[in-house]
């Protein structure tokens, strides 16, 4: 087989790399090799140990299939290949935040292998995104294994939402007996797996940002030097190296945030599809996989509630919520998401899953329904009646300088994370991030008002939601009209 001789080529790179590393740092006291290669050698070892007697396993069901013994149904898949022993030693190499990137390659590459072939556990799901987060702290990896980390990350939700519904169910017939009792209930999505993916998207993005500007103090300090000494050869090979390292931070940063909202598309999704399944043509562990994986999507939208309306902490700094989302920020000590682009991905949630927030369902112990009137339509009305007016009454100010253009959304989240500000005429700071607010609050406003305006059980809060956004426009018509270039046909009027 081509999956078998592609892993076991990964597992004879892994050791024969390691000590590779090995002779090579035995010396060096910045990759402490004396416990973790050696270890790491034998691991793979008997990974190929074991990944040889799974390939025997294999050949005679195989050969068992040609001689009628199994039906054409029954034949053998990779998924006999789920070990850990086979696992194991691409976790272990990951496990090490300065593990070197040669190893850290080679084990994302043999994992992505196994994830392709149905040969992971749902269980080890968890450990696998737990060690890519312990490798967005490793200083040596490059832009192409980041951006790598997060796709695996993104393939990892992806195999435990789709292979929850009993796929591994008929394993135990084909010789999985053993290892099924040995782990136990296999699990799937549950928070903690997309608390630790959160965490993965949180860190590379903030620590992207970190390095931009650790790169550009960089920078700055060699132009000085080179000045005061009046050097000049080599300046132009420096600005260039800082302009392909500010570029590739800023891929990683978008890279992340695009995975962070694909995550949180994927998880909805999924519960929305439950709506159309028959109660009655489920396992009970199946039904119990389904309530976990609601609970996730609903804390997750309340927690993107609570960041969009800015309660992230008290007086003691404590994130106040209890969702994935702020227990990975509690974890990790990190700036919350952006206000703005917690609205967006609620926006994106409530446009996307119609059904989902219509009418309740019996499948679920939290009423999305009730978390869309009660949380979040009260929460953009605040946003619109007393946020969004304070940005327009910082507007008043600014004379003529009024924006051309509204900025895409990959601008916004640039100028957000950036947290800049500038100075007005009259000396006022005025925050970039105002807009931003401004123009995903009125989007989300729009959306709940367009899509569920015509349900009976939405009448009184797209009501408010309508009233508040006519005001908020009246009010923003009223500062602008005395703009140079302001159009008359554009404003609003109530009477």
């Amino acid at each position: 087989m081509n999956f078998v001789s592609q892993l076991e080529e990964s597992l004879r790179d892994l050791g024969s790399q390691a000590r590779s590393e090995g002779r090579a740092s035995a010396n060096s006291s910045t990759f402490r090799a004396g416990g973790y290669l050696p270890i790491l050698r034998e691991a793979s070892e008997r990974g190929l140990l074991t990944l040889r007697k799974l390939q025997g396993n294999y050949a005679a069901q195989v050969r068992k299939a040609a001689q009628g013994g199994y039906c054409s149904s029954d034949q053998p898949t990779t998924r006999i290949f789920c070990n850990q022993d086979v696992l194991r030693p691409f976790l272990f190499a990951c496990n090490f935040s300065e593990a070197p990137e040669n190893l850290v390659e080679i084990s994302i590459n043999a994992i992505q292998l196994l994830l392709s072939a149905e040969a992971v556990f749902l269980s080890d799901a968890v450990q696998i995104v737990r060690v890519l987060t312990i490798q967005s702290s490793n200083v040596s990896l490059g832009e192409k294994t980041r951006l790598h980390m997060l796709q695996i990350c993104t393939v990892v939700i992806n195999y435990t939402l789709m292979a929850e519904l009993g796929s591994f169910e008929n394993e135990q017939d084909k010789g999985l007996d053993a290892l099924t009792e040995e782990k136990g209930n296999i699990d799937g999505l549950d928070e903690e797996l997309f608390t630790q993916a959160c965490v993965l998207c949180l860190k590379l993005t903030q620590s992207s940002m970190r390095r931009k500007a650790t790169s550009q103090m960089g920078s700055m300090w060699t132009a000085a030097s080179s000045t005061l000494s009046g050097a000049t050869v080599g300046s132009q090979e420096q600005k260039s190296k800082g302009i392909r390292a500010s570029t590739s931070m800023k891929t990683i940063r978008r890279a992340s945030n695009a995975t962070l909202r694909q995550l949180v598309s994927m998880i909805f999704d999924k519960v929305c599809s439950v709506i159309t399944i028959d109660r009655e043509g489920i396992s009970a562990r199946q039904h119990k996989r389904l309530e976990v994986e609601s609970t996730v999507a609903s804390k997750l939208f309340m927690d993107l509630c609570v960041l969009a309306e800015a309660k992230c902490g008290g007086d003691d700094g404590v994130i106040k919520g209890s969702g994935p989302l702020s227990k990975a920020i509690q974890q990790t000590n990190l700036v919350p998401l952006p206000r703005s682009m917690s609205l967006e991905l609620l926006d994106g949630i409530l446009s996307q899953n119609k059904a989902l927030f219509s009418s309740a369902c019996s499948f679920f112990e939290t009423s999305f329904p009730m978390l869309l009137r009660s949380i979040a339509c009260p929460i953009v009305t605040t946003i619109l009646l007393s946020d969004c007016y304070s940005s327009v009454d910082i507007a008043d100010n600014l004379g003529d300088n009024r924006i051309e253009e509204e900025p895409s959304s990959n601008e916004i989240d640039e100028e957000f994370s950036k947290s800049q500000q500038r100075i007005d005429g009259n000396g006022e700071k005025v925050c970039i991030e105002a807009f931003s607010l401004l123009i995903r609050s009125v989007h989300i406003a729009k959306t709940i008002i367009l899509t569920y305006g015509h349900y009976a059980d939405f009448g009184g809060e797209c009501h408010i939601l309508l009233s508040s956004l006519l005001r908020f426009l009246n009010r923003l018509s009223e500062v602008y009209r005395g703009f140079t270039n302001f159009e008359v046909r554009y404003m609003i009027r109530l009477e």
